[in-house]
């Protein structure tokens, strides 16, 4: 299989999926996987939804009426003789009805993923946060309320195992490699953490609706209220 139909054929039985999960499920990385998502998306074969690391891409699904390839002139038993002025202008008026219904339904697939888009927004301390954002956030909060807390025993309240590709967060030096060559933390001044033993940490910013839920999980035990 090329690499374009197994991008595309992932992304099919992985609506609302990113880069990352693309990436990891076909070993296609970097500069050649954006060349295929953009040739993709130029062909309307796929769409893209929200920006940055939170951008997902869905494919495009046309349905078509079930009797499109059928003959749509029904003759009634009643009717003894048919004649070809009739036919014909039955024919017409039929494949002029099957139209309006088809244009309608090419639109439907796009019209449901922007309808469903942007709505994973949670809140916590009266704040309004994204998947990402809400992360780093929680993390800090708990550095604040715990500010003897060491690296190792961050990583024992948060482990890698709710991120496993980046973890959590990283030592800004590890998350600076793991990035590559586009940034997967929240690398500004004001997003670093410190901890007790002097390390100064990054938060990933790789979150997905299906990675939110354990952390999610995690948060709450641990007291913080997220709604």
């Amino acid at each position: 299989m090329e690499a374009n139909e197994q991008v595309l054929a992932f992304i099919k039985n992985n609506p609302n999926t990113n880069k990352v999960a693309i990436s990891d499920a076909t070993g296609i990385k970097g500069l050649p996987l954006f060349n295929i998502l953009k040739k993709l998306q130029t062909e309307q074969q796929i769409t893209s939804q929200g920006e940055g690391p939170d951008m997902t891409f869905s494919a495009v699904v046309e349905e078509t009426p079930a009797g499109d390839n059928e003959t749509p002139v029904v003759i009634e038993p009643i009717v003894p003789i048919v004649t070809p002025s009739t036919e014909e202008t039955a024919d017409k008026q039929n494949v002029t009805e099957d139209k309006a219904p088809l244009e309608e339904k090419k639109e439907e697939p796009v019209a449901k993923v922007t309808s469903t888009r942007n709505k994973d927004k949670y809140i916590f301390n009266a704040e309004e946060y994204g998947k990402g954002p809400l992360v780093r956030t929680v993390v800090a909060q708990y550095m604040i309320d715990h500010p003897s807390t060491t690296f190792k025993q961050l990583k024992e309240k948060f482990p890698d195992t709710l991120m496993k590709r980046f973890g959590v967060f990283e030592e800004m030096a590890k998350a600076k490699e793991l990035s590559g060559t586009r940034d997967r933390y929240f690398f500004k001044s004001e997003h670093l953490i410190k901890t007790a033993d002097k390390k100064t940490l990054s938060v990933c910013s790789q979150w997905t609706a299906g990675l939110i839920g354990p952390f999610l999980d995690v948060a709450r035990k641990l007291g913080y209220d997220i709604s």
